[in-house]
């Protein structure tokens, strides 16, 4: 809104006052409204844990000072045939013990409990708070992640919840979405192969890929034909019956 007070005919008056009054307020709602409701998939994030296999930390936004806070928060994982599975939950005030207290002057929200939904109680463990400027963040961990939840090399988290204002969303809302690509696992590199002054043996050496979450272990084949299986941190083998030729 662009006021041009110059030509204000109300000027040194009361309707002038209750003008300015009403710019002011018109120009506070406008800057209301361009905060928006909360945003799932930019206010809620994910990574794979690169150090710790078979887990993930989420991440997520429960206060915006002077906008709103969040009242309850749902984790869905999203299954290959499209159905959707809770796993967690943060409400404020839900009634079960109060894992953080945070609140601004004049809104109505302050303690704030979180655990692992039914089956998963013991597979999430709250982390860290964080402020950055007006938002306060939480984290939790999620490990024993089950199988039906990795989907294409990829977990789809997905929220529900409610925040101060009234206004909601749930887990079949695309922007409730967020997408984690789970760590690829790289080749083995420099494969080179000697036989030195053995005519029957083949020594093969390379150079592992580069770190790895998870534990894995390593095929070895001659002309398509499974010579072993050997661990993940195995750098070397000798093939003692290679043929001649």
């Amino acid at each position: 809104m662009r006021i041009l007070l110059q030509i204000n005919p109300f000027k040194n008056s009361i309707l002038n006052n209750l003008f300015l009054l009403f710019t002011v307020l018109a120009t506070f709602s406008s800057t209301l409204s361009a905060q928006g409701p909360y945003v799932p998939a930019a206010d809620v994030s994910g990574q794979y844990m690169v150090d710790q296999c078979g887990s993930v930390k989420i991440k997520f936004k429960y206060i915006d000072v002077g906008y709103y806070g969040i009242t309850k928060l749902d984790f869905y994982y999203k299954k290959a045939d499209g159905t959707f599975v809770m796993f967690a939950q943060a409400d404020d005030g839900n009634g079960y013990n109060q894992d953080w207290s945070d609140y601004w002057a004049g809104s109505s929200i302050g303690a704030f409990t979180f655990q692992g939904y039914s089956t998963f109680v013991n597979s999430v463990a709250i982390g860290y708070r964080n402020n950055n400027g007006n938002y306060h963040y939480q984290d939790f961990i999620w490990s024993n992640i089950p199988a039906e939840a990795y989907v294409n090399g990829t977990i789809v988290i997905a929220t529900e919840g409610t925040y101060s204002n009234g206004s909601s969303w749930d887990e079949t809302d695309n922007s409730s979405k967020v997408v984690i690509v789970l760590p690829t696992l790289a080749p083995p590199t420099n494969l080179v192969a000697g036989n030195g002054i053995d005519c029957n043996k083949i020594t093969l050496d390379w150079t592992l890929p580069t770190s790895f979450p998870c534990a894995y272990s390593q095929d070895i084949y001659r002309n398509n034909t499974l010579l072993t299986t050997v661990t993940g941190s195995t750098i070397t083998y000798d093939d003692n019956n290679a043929p001649s030729g």
